[in-house]
C-alpha cells in the first residue's frame, strides 16, 4: 500500500475514534473530561449557522456541513493525486481509496445504534454515510475512465472483470435507489434492496481485486472484527431490553383513533414492557410487529415516543401518521375503544436511539413545526413543562409556532 493511500486509511479511522472519545468523555476522569466545554462551543457555532437556506432541491447546509464536504474532497483529491507517478497508478490508487471508504460503510448492521457510538444524531450519520457511498461511487468511476483512457485490454468474459461489472452496477443502482422520492415511496423495499447489495459489493470487490494490489488485510480483518463486535453488542442490548431470554417480551398495549378519525388521521399505540426503560426525549425506538403478517417479518420502523414522564416507564406511547405499508396496516386495526389491541400481541424493538436536546439549560426556547412535526415536540414540552413546575430548568420563556393545513370547508 503506498503512502497516500495509508495516510487515508490512518485518518479516516482517527477521525471516527475521536469521535467515539468525544461522545464518552463524561465518562472519562475530571483532567480530561474538561475539552468537552470546548467542543459544545465550536459545535454551537458551526452547526446552527446556515451557509444556505432551504430550497426545494437542496439545503438547508450549516457551515459545519459545507466545511466537512469541502474537507473531505480535498482530502481525497489530495490522496489521489500525491506523488503519483502515472495515470494508471492513479486509477489503481482510487480504486484501492474507494475500498478503504467503502470499509467506513460496513462498521455495523444499524445506522442508529453507530450513530449512538459515536454520539451524532441518525440524520447527521445518514449524511456521512451517504457522502462516503457518493464519494467511493466517484473514485470507481474514475478508476473506470483511467482503465478505457489507457486502452488496457478489458475482457468482459473474464472471472475478475465480470464481478467488476457487478460490483460497479450494484453500486450505481444504490446510488439510484437513494434517489429520495423513490426511497421514501418504498422505504422497506429500499432497505433490504440497500442491505443485498451491499453484500453484492463487498463479495464482488474482493473477489475482482487480485491479492496483490489489495490493501493490508489487517485493514479488514480490524472491518470485520468491529462488525462482529457491534453485532455482537447490539444484539446483547436488543435481547436483554426486550427480555427475550426471560420470556418477558414487551407486548401491544393498545391501539386506539378517536372516533372522528379518517384514513388520514394518526392514531395513538401503547406499548407494555415488562422492565423499565430510560428513555430521554426526543429519542425514538424501531418496532417490529411478527404477528402482522408473514409481510410485515422483514419490516420495522422508526417512532418518536411520545410520553415522558421524568422516569424509567413501564409503557411507551407512540402517536403514529399513517402513510404506507406497515402504518396504514396498523391503522386499519386501530378503534376508538380503550384498551383494544386489534389482535396484537409481543412486539420487539431496538432503541432508544437519537441525542436528547438539552432544553433545560436554556432560557428562551422557541420551537418551530408543521404538521404532524409536532410529534417530536411533544416529549420536549413534557420535560419543560415538568422541569419549570418542579423548577429544574432554566427556561424563563416558551414559544411554539405550529403551522396546520386548513381543512375546514367555506
Amino acid at each position: 500500500m503506498d503512502i497516500a493511500t495509508l495516510g487515508y486509511a490512518i485518518a479516516a479511522g482517527g477521525t471516527l475514534l475521536v469521535l467515539v472519545l468525544v461522545n464518552f468523555l463524561p465518562l472519562l476522569p475530571r483532567p480530561i473530561s474538561f475539552a468537552r466545554p470546548f467542543f459544545r462551543r465550536a459545535s454551537r457555532i458551526l452547526r446552527y449557522r446556515y451557509l444556505v437556506d432551504r430550497h426545494r432541491f437542496l439545503g438547508p447546509w450549516t457551515f459545519a456541513d459545507v466545511i466537512i464536504q469541502v474537507m473531505y474532497i480535498g482530502i481525497n483529491s489530495f490522496c489521489l493525486g500525491f506523488r503519483v507517478p502515472s495515470i494508471a497508478a492513479a486509477g489503481i490508487r482510487a480504486g484501492n481509496l474507494s475500498m478503504l471508504t467503502l470499509i467506513l460503510l460496513f462498521l455495523g448492521p444499524h445506522l442508529s445504534f453507530l450513530a449512538d457510538i459515536i454520539g451524532v444524531s441518525l440524520s447527521t450519520f445518514q449524511q456521512i454515510h451517504r457522502s462516503a457511498g457518493l464519494m467511493s461511487l466517484g473514485l470507481v468511476v474514475f478508476h473506470t475512465l483511467v482503465i478505457f483512457a489507457s486502452r488496457t485490454a478489458f475482457a468482459v468474459q473474464g472471472r475478475k472483470n465480470k464481478f467488476a461489472i457487478v460490483a460497479g452496477s450494484a453500486l450505481g443502482f444504490i446510488v439510484i435507489l437513494s434517489w429520495p422520492p423513490l426511497r421514501k415511496r418504498f422505504y422497506e423495499v429500499f432497505l433490504r434492496l440497500h442491505q443485498l447489495l451491499s453484500a453484492i459489493i463487498a463479495a464482488s470487490i474482493l473477489l475482482h481485486v487480485p491479492p496483490t494490489l489489495l490493501p493490508q488485510m489487517y485493514f479488514y480483518i480490524a472491518t470485520a472484527g468491529t462488525f462482529v463486535v457491534t453485532l455482537t453488542l447490539e444484539a446483547w442490548i436488543w435481547l436483554f431490553r426486550n427480555g427475550v431470554l426471560a420470556n418477558k417480551m414487551p407486548t401491544v398495549g393498545e391501539i386506539f383513533i378517536y372516533p372522528e378519525g379518517d384514513k388520514k388521521s394518526p392514531f395513538q399505540m401503547t406499548i407494555w414492557l415488562e422492565k423499565p426503560l430510560e428513555i430521554k426525549p426526543p429519542q425514538h425506538i424501531n418496532i417490529w410487529i411478527p404477528s402482522l403478517g408473514i409481510r410485515y417479518l422483514l419490516q420495522s420502523h422508526p417512532f418518536i415516543v411520545t410520553s415522558w414522564t421524568g422516569k424509567k416507564p413501564t409503557s411507551l406511547e407512540l402517536l403514529i401518521e399513517p402513510r404506507h405499508g406497515l402504518t396504514r396496516r396498523l391503522q386499519s386495526l386501530a378503534v376508538p375503544k380503550i384498551g383494544y389491541t386489534g389482535g396484537l400481541g409481543r412486539v420487539l424493538f431496538t432503541g432508544p436511539h437519537g441525542i436528547s436536546v438539552p432544553v433545560d439549560q436554556y432560557e428562551y426556547v422557541f420551537m418551530v413545526a408543521s404538521g404532524y412535526g409536532i410529534i417530536p415536540h411533544l416529549p420536549l414540552l413534557e420535560r419543560l413543562v415538568q422541569g419549570a413546575l418542579a423548577h429544574e430548568v432554566r427556561a424563563r420563556r416558551i414559544r411554539l409556532v405550529w403551522e396546520l393545513e386548513d381543512i375546514g370547508k367555506s
